[in-house]
């Protein structure tokens, strides 16, 4: 059965690769996601308290994470990221962990709490970086209905 799914999965791997010429062709699409750094994500904001942090993949995608800012306990600010996005050609290169640090960081920087809300932030992305954990903080410490609050510069 192992060697049955190894083949499958091999087989389906070189016919999405034959069948879809811009992962062969196209040397943009190919760049590993090791090339791709936190710093190369650009954050764009909505509102004063909504926006995302986007990694621009050319050919009009991008690679998201959605973030919101809340007053937490002590007055500290708390950067939520409710949602994580790559599009469907980009996917299993990283992306979405590239762009989801730049998140961190920014809150790190910032002495900013960080509520992990998208199942992809507080599961995958948290078991590969456990140094950052510490800087999560329990939705349980916000208030029930968190009021927003504005960006630092």
């Amino acid at each position: 059965i192992f060697f049955r799914k190894c083949f499958f999965f091999i087989d389906s791997m070189i016919t999405r690769c034959a069948t879809t010429p811009r992962y062969i062709h196209n040397s943009f699409l190919l760049r590993m996601a090791s090339s791709w750094k936190a710093s190369d994500a650009v954050q764009r904001a909505k509102s004063s308290s909504r926006g995302s942090f986007e990694l621009d993949l050319g050919d009009a995608a991008a690679a998201i994470a959605e973030y919101s800012v809340w007053k937490g306990p002590d007055g500290t600010l708390v950067l939520e990221i409710p949602h994580t996005f790559v599009p469907q050609t980009h996917r299993g290169q990283g992306l979405a962990g590239v762009v989801t640090e730049a998140a961190f960081h920014y809150a790190q920087e910032h002495r900013m709490k960080v509520l992990p809300t998208c199942t992809y932030v507080a599961g995958l992305f948290l078991d590969k970086r456990p140094h950052l954990a510490s800087l999560c903080i329990s939705r349980s410490l916000l208030p029930e209905t968190p009021e927003p609050a504005t960006l630092p510069e």
